[in-house]
């Protein structure tokens, strides 16, 4: 069974119908409005063979810190605190936002916005503790339309 959050966004409902329609396997789908629920009783993690994390407060005018962490950095260590446990390979979104404005000479990391320093967290959280995953992969995906 894989674990697909994110399910109602561009990248999330792609995922679905490769899950469903090609690679024909269960899938328990959540989203922002059933995530912190569905932790609170899920009690089947041995079931869980792959979680796709590709839910997010993904709005890079969000200025609400505190919704942002809530949902995109606390909902996402409890999660990864169940996949370290369960041992399941992971398969999450990052941001290629934690960059900032760059010039071809810079190479650094510069978020400009709490999105992208949330995603930023993540992917720090996911370096300190890369040995406690089975497997772990985040993609830094490029935010094309400008919110």
């Amino acid at each position: 069974m894989i674990l697909l959050t994110g399910y109602k966004g561009f990248i999330g409902s792609h995922f679905l119908r490769v899950i469903e329609e090609e690679m024909r396997q269960p899938v328990i789908c959540i989203d922002k409005e059933d995530a912190w629920k569905f932790l609170r009783t899920f009690d089947d993690w041995h079931k869980i063979k792959l979680i796709l994390h590709q839910g997010a407060i993904s709005s890079t005018t969000e200025k609400n810190i505190f919704t942002i962490h809530h949902n995109n950095v606390a909902f996402t260590l409890h999660l990864f605190a169940h996949a370290i446990e369960h041992q399941i390979p992971v398969k999450y979104a990052s941001s290629a936002s934690v960059y900032g404005n760059q010039t071809k000479e810079l190479k650094i990391i510069n978020p400009l916005n709490y999105y992208a320093i949330s995603k930023l967290q993540i992917d720090y959280f996911v370096l300190d503790h890369i040995n406690k995953f089975k497997s772990i992969q985040g993609f830094r995906y490029f935010n094309v339309y400008g919110d």
